[in-house]
C-alpha cells in the first residue's frame, strides 16, 4: 500500500555518493599523476580519451541541469509527487548518473588507462546504494505506481531500446 503522508528526504544519500566518488576520483588522480600507479594510453588513443571526457562532463552537466531545473525534482519531493518527465523518463536517477558521468569524464581526461577501472565501481557503488535507501522510500510511498515506472525506467544507465519501447 502506498503511503501519501510525508514527502521524501530532499537530500537522500546523493551527497554522501558524490562526496565518496569525488574522493575516489581525487584518490586515482593523484596516484596516476604521482606516478605510483600509471599506465597511460597509446599516443593514438590520448584525443579519443580527451574527447570523450568532455563529450561525458557535457553530457553529466546537461542531466543534471535537466533533471534538476526542468524537471524540478525538488517541488516533486516537496509535493510529494513521483517525477517520472524530463531526465526522469530515462533513467530513475539522473541527479547521480550525471555525477557520475562528470568524474568518470574527468577522469578521462588525465589518459591513464587504470582510471578506467574507477567508473564501473561508482555504478556499482551506486547501485547498491539506491536499492538500499531510495529505492526502499519510494517502494514504501508509491507503491505500484513506482514498481511500474522500475520497469519501464532503467536505475542509472540510459539505454536506447527502453526509449524505443516505450515510444510504441
Amino acid at each position: 500500500m502506498a503511503r501519501q503522508d510525508t514527502h521524501l528526504p530532499l537530500f537522500g544519500p546523493g551527497p554522501l555518493y558524490v562526496l565518496l566518488i569525488a574522493l575516489l576520483s581525487a584518490l586515482g588522480a593523484a596516484l596516476s599523476r604521482s606516478g605510483v600507479v600509471f599506465v597511460g594510453v597509446p599516443q593514438c588513443l590520448k584525443i579519443p580519451f580527451s574527447i570523450a571526457g568532455i563529450v561525458m562532463i557535457a553530457l553529466g552537466v546537461a542531466l543534471w541541469c535537466d533533471a534538476f531545473f526542468l524537471s524540478k525534482i525538488d517541488s516533486g519531493i516537496l509535493g510529494g509527487r513521483l517525477v517520472t518527465k524530463g531526465a526522469y523518463s530515462i533513467v530513475r536517477n539522473p541527479l547521480y548518473t550525471a555525477f557520475t558521468l562528470v568524474f568518470s569524464g574527468s577522469l578521462l581526461l588525465l589518459r591513464d588507462a587504470w582510471l578506467l577501472a574507477l567508473p564501473p565501481l561508482f555504478f556499482l557503488i551506486m547501485a547498491r546504494m539506491l536499492k538500499r535507501t531510495e529505492e526502499v522510500w519510494l517502494r514504501e510511498k508509491f507503491g505500484k505506481e513506482y514498481e511500474d515506472y522500475c520497469k519501464k525506467v532503467p536505475r542509472c544507465l540510459p539505454w536506447p531500446q527502453k526509449w524505443r519501447r516505450r515510444k510504441q
